[in-house]
């Protein structure tokens, strides 16, 4: 059987002040027929369906149409895993109607590893693999915080949790059949190698690759937007699917792809390009450079999205001066930095960061830096703010 590895779409996201409904539209097409072409099997999205907890009402038609059309395409499974971004309540809702599309939708981590667990059957009733349908995990499901710990013990105890929580994973699919490859999904940070990372990305911290459990086949895994494989010495393979999509400019020069897997080759792994969908450009440079390309844009009379960045000498009106250089065109100009208008502020960002791609809790530290505060006191104010940001998001689930 063949199996198709997506994830981290993030239907119902915007760019700047455009929708991407067109954008999604075209996406979810192209992919039913990538699963017509290849004779795909089953489906596994690795979390962040959606780009935000209650996703626009377009969205949502996307992302059941596709399930409708994959299921007319000969898919027999369709495994749907939350990621940070999705409500885990607002994904499940549907789930006892969706399993009459032979769609499973798991949202919350069940103690009871069993109830994750899918079975993949060939056309012939043989089973053609176990699927461990592991969502993002949440520090609430795994954890009760006690008082008085500091950042760097609930780190530790968060890590410990999540390896037991795939370790007993791995166990249940051996006892369940031990003799099929057995795949296991994740939205969560991986890296070849354990590194100190004191900022999470949603709430969890990194975990090596060598730390997961041996026995498993493949961990399909999202939450990281460009595709790669993760080095390992054992026989599993570690994949992040990647972002169909360029969520922000910054991935421009990510390619994008799926990710296909075979039951009988489980080593046999390949990539499908994905075209795009959109045509985005990044440009930087003086002003002088930022208009010949401009213009350059409004000769060929396609539509373009622009980021714009002036490294060169500070132009004010920049934005202004741009957009009515682009009037009447396809191009739009969706941001315009004016890289050196005030460099005790860009000094706070890291290079080729925005404000509006930084997470909460990098804002946050940089107001903490901002003020001078560091040490002990910062380390319980960043702790305290992840407490109330945690506790938003349950409460928005």
């Amino acid at each position: 059987m063949k199996i198709l590895h997506t994830g981290d779409w993030h239907l119902g996201c915007s760019l700047g002040s455009e929708k991407r409904f067109e954008e999604f539209d075209a996406l979810l097409e192209h992919l039913v027929s990538v699963l017509r072409e290849e004779e795909i099997g089953a489906v596994i999205i690795a979390g962040d369906v959606f780009d935000s907890h209650l996703p626009p009402n377009r969205a949502a038609e996307q992302y059941y149409r596709f399930l409708l059309q994959a299921a007319r395409a000969g898919v027999t499974n369709i495994i749907v895993t939350g990621g940070n971004h999705d409500s885990a309540a607002y994904l499940e809702a549907p789930r006892e109607i969706l399993k009459y599309l032979s769609v499973h939708v798991f949202a919350n981590a069940s103690a009871d590893c069993s109830q994750m667990v899918v079975e993949l059957k060939n056309q012939d009733g043989s089973t053609a693999a176990l699927v461990g349908a592991v969502p993002y995990l949440h520090e609430r499901d795994l954890l009760v915080v006690e008082g008085g710990q500091s950042g760097m013990e609930r780190e530790s105890a968060l890590r410990h949790a999540v390896l037991a929580y795939y370790r007993r994973m791995a166990e249940t699919l051996e006892e369940i059949n031990a003799s099929v490859p057995h795949i296991v999904t994740g939205h969560l940070f991986v890296t070849e190698k354990q590194e100190k990372n004191d900022s999470w990305i949603g709430t969890l911290m990194s975990i090596a690759a060598a730390e997961f459990p041996g026995s498993v086949d493949y961990l399909a895994l999202g939450h990281l937007h460009d595709a790669h494989t993760l080095k390992t010495d054992g026989k599993t393979c570690i994949r992040y699917s990647g972002a169909p999509l360029n969520v922000s400019f910054r991935e421009l020069e990510v390619p994008k792809s799926l990710t296909v897997i075979d039951t009988d080759d489980m080593a046999n792994i390949r990539e499908i390009p994905l075209p795009s969908f959109q045509d985005m450009r990044l440009l930087k440079g003086s002003r002088q450079e930022i208009e010949k390309e401009l213009e350059a844009l409004c000769r060929e009379d396609h539509p373009v999205w622009c980021s714009v960045e002036n490294t060169g000498d500070y132009e004010p009106g920049l934005s202004e001066m741009l957009n009515t250089l682009i009037r009447g065109s396809s191009v739009k100009i969706l941001f315009c930095r004016n890289r050196s208008d005030n460099p005790a502020v860009l000094g706070r960002l890291p290079e080729e960061r925005h404000l509006a791609d930084l997470a909460p809790a990098e804002v946050f530290k940089l107001l903490l830096k901002e003020h001078d505060i560091s040490g002990d006191e910062a380390d319980e104010l960043l702790e305290a703010f992840k407490k109330i940001e945690t506790s938003l998001c349950e409460d928005e689930d």
